[in-house]
């Protein structure tokens, strides 16, 4: 998939217009120039593939085909023989099972690649973890912690998780508690989760104005403010 391609399929999985982006970005170096903080967005369709347990789920729910497949012995294997004319051949009904088994695997592996599966099959702190391993990477890909007074803030949206971090640079953490980052957080989390139409945006402009007033408070601009990250949004690739 192309990147224009790409990015309108994670806007719209985000409900995002390219509209609305724009207007978070305008926002963003408007509360910037407020404060000698930065400001940094992100999104991403998921913060990891997690293959892993997409495949122990597919395995697992395989050996409960193969079981039940099993338990009903007595009425396959007749079934089977009523297809062939005499004996049948001792490979055939092994043949079977495991043929019917790896299908099953294959075919929920597949399935459990989509999004709301794939909710109920990771569990909740390594789906967290990942989202956090993310954030931080990108944190330090994108220069947000090389800021000349370490004064930037990552707000990074992970869509298949469902999970908002923001993260501070360690010149912020020494003044604003992360309970306050992670109030904001959890707003934008509520307002992606939303059904009403454009609530994603409002919620990333609400959350941008959030974190430029707070900046404003404990880091007010200084008489050279340069503009040290990028404005934009930054739409990233899915996985690490």
């Amino acid at each position: 998939m192309n990147d224009t391609k790409y990015r309108e399929s994670v806007l719209k999985k985000a409900r995002v217009t390219e509209e609305e982006l724009v207007a978070v970005a305008m926002k963003v170096a408007e509360v910037e120039q407020k404060t000698n903080g930065e400001i940094a967005v992100a999104i991403t369709p998921e913060s990891h593939d997690y293959s892993f347990w997409e495949l122990l789920f597919a395995v697992l729910s395989g050996a409960v085909v193969f079981s039940g497949m099993l338990m009903f012995a007595n009425y396959i294997n007749p079934w089977i023989e009523s297809f062939f004319w005499g004996e049948v051949s001792s490979w055939v009904i092994p043949f079977f099972y495991g043929a019917i088994t790896f299908f099953a695997i294959a075919l929920l592996f597949f399935a459990a690649n989509m999004p709301w599966l794939d909710r109920i099959v990771i569990p909740l702190k390594n789906r967290r973890y990942a989202v956090h391993l993310r954030a931080v990477r990108h944190f330090a890909d994108s220069g947000v912690y090389a800021t000349k007074e370490h004064s930037g803030i990552l707000i990074f949206v992970s869509l298949l998780e469902r999970e908002v971090q923001i993260i501070a640079d360690s010149g912020i953490c020494s003044k604003i508690e992360q309970s306050q980052w992670n109030k904001i957080a959890t707003d934008l989390a509520q307002g992606f989760n939303a059904q009403e139409k454009g609530s994603s945006g409002k919620a990333l402009l609400t959350a941008v104005t959030k974190c430029g007033d707070l900046l404003a408070t404990y880091f007010p601009p200084e008489k050279e403010n340069p503009n040290e990250l990028r404005d934009t949004v930054v739409i990233l690739r899915a996985g690490e």
